[in-house]
């Protein structure tokens, strides 16, 4: 079971880099399109995008790697 939970986050860790960095291709394509409709800057909405996919990005592979250390131990007992 704990090594189907540690596939599921690891699986987790790539999608949520494939959305951000999907999320950012569309900030920059409507950025060119509607540029001039916007009061934030382009860099600042990015930045902000990115900050929170690594913040979750992080704490899903520390529990990866917690659980990775639980099972190895698991199985050395």
């Amino acid at each position: 079971m704990l090594h189907k939970i540690r596939a599921f986050l690891k699986n987790f860790i790539f999608a949520e880099i494939g959305i951000g960095v999907a999320n950012c291709v569309l900030e920059y394509f409507k950025y060119q399109k509607y540029g001039h409709l916007t009061a934030v800057p382009l860099h600042m909405r990015l930045m902000i995008s990115m900050g929170l996919t690594l913040l979750i990005v992080a704490a899903t592979f520390a529990v990866w790697a917690i659980m990775g250390y639980v099972i190895k131990r698991k199985n050395n007992d």
